[in-house]
Order: C-alpha cells, then sequence, then structure tokens
C-alpha cells in the first residue's frame, strides 16, 4: 500500500500488542496462533467455543506456542437483569429498535438458541460466564443498546462484575 499514515505510529522498540478478532477455523485461528497476543471472538455458546479454542491450541501447538500465551476474549450481546419485568423492559426495547413484534422471552430466547446471545437473569449469567471462564476466556465486552441509560453498564457494574471477577 502507498500513501497510508496509520496513527498513532508505533514506538520504537516497544511491542505493539496485536489483537485478531474473528473465528475461522481455515485462516483466523492460523493467524491468531501465529501473531496475536489476544484472540476476540464474538457471541458463542460454550460448547461452540471449546471447539474454536481446541482448534486453536492445536495451531499454536503446531507452531510450539504455548496457547496461554494467548489472552482470550469475547465481544458479547445479551439481555440480563435481576429480575423478569426488567429483563423483559430491556428485551422490549431492543424489539422496539429493531421492529420485532411478540413475546420479550420468545424473542431472548431465539437470540440465545440463533444469535448465541447470553440472556437470563443474573445466575444465569453468572453461571454461563463461569463455563467460559473455565475454559480461559479472561474478558467478555458486553454490547448493551440503550445508550442514553446507564442501566444497563451499571447492572453488569455492580451485580455480575463482582460475581465474577474470581473467576
Amino acid at each position: 500500500m502507498k500513501d497510508v499514515d496509520c496513527l498513532p505510529k508505533p514506538v520504537f522498540g516497544a511491542d505493539t500488542p496485536i489483537l485478531i478478532g474473528g473465528s475461522g477455523e481455515k485462516r483466523t485461528l492460523p493467524l491468531v496462533a501465529k501473531y496475536a497476543d489476544e484472540w476476540n471472538c464474538v457471541n458463542m455458546q460454550p460448547e461452540t467455543y471449546q471447539h474454536k479454542l481446541n482448534v486453536l491450541t492445536d495451531c499454536c501447538n503446531d507452531l510450539g506456542r504455548d496457547i496461554s500465551t494467548v489472552h482470550q476474549s469475547m465481544m458479547a450481546f445479551g439481555f440480563m437483569a435481576n429480575d423478569e419485568r426488567t429483563l423483559d423492559r430491556f428485551t422490549k426495547f431492543h424489539m422496539n429498535q429493531s421492529g420485532a413484534t411478540g413475546s420479550p422471552a420468545a424473542y431472548r430466547e431465539a437470540k440465545a438458541e440463533k444469535g448465541n446471545w447470553i440472556v437470563g437473569l443474573t445466575n444465569e449469567v453468572v453461571d454461563k460466564l463461569g463455563k467460559f471462564a473455565s475454559m480461559g476466556l479472561e474478558e467478555v465486552q458486553f454490547q448493551h443498546f440503550n445508550f442514553a441509560s446507564d442501566e444497563v453498564p451499571e447492572y453488569l457494574a455492580d451485580e455480575i462484575v463482582p460475581r465474577v471477577a474470581g473467576l
């Protein structure tokens, strides 16, 4: 490439960490094994995550790299709350944004099954995050939908983070 100016410029002598996102088994995971300091995937159920992690581990082994040197993170969408009423309210907000109709519970179920979203009340979410942590996942970045409200980020900080911090 010519005439491309990337900013910020790397600092001479410093290691620039490389994050590679994706989960393709033919190209992406081998590239993660070879170059990345961090692997970031998106919306996976624990079973799928374990499979992709096994592929990445095999790629690392083929290169003589220890999988523990690859930081593991996931970007996730989800619906979670302390109680059903709040969970329904959060879900209805998203349904209105996307033009969906019907039952909030059915909408959440479809997102969990087809979209691999993390869905549930606090204990269910903590249990699922615990499964991921037991496989080596170190960080989850949750996306939320109502940027005019801090309710979801505050819930995550107050209710979820303290319960999963030691996992």
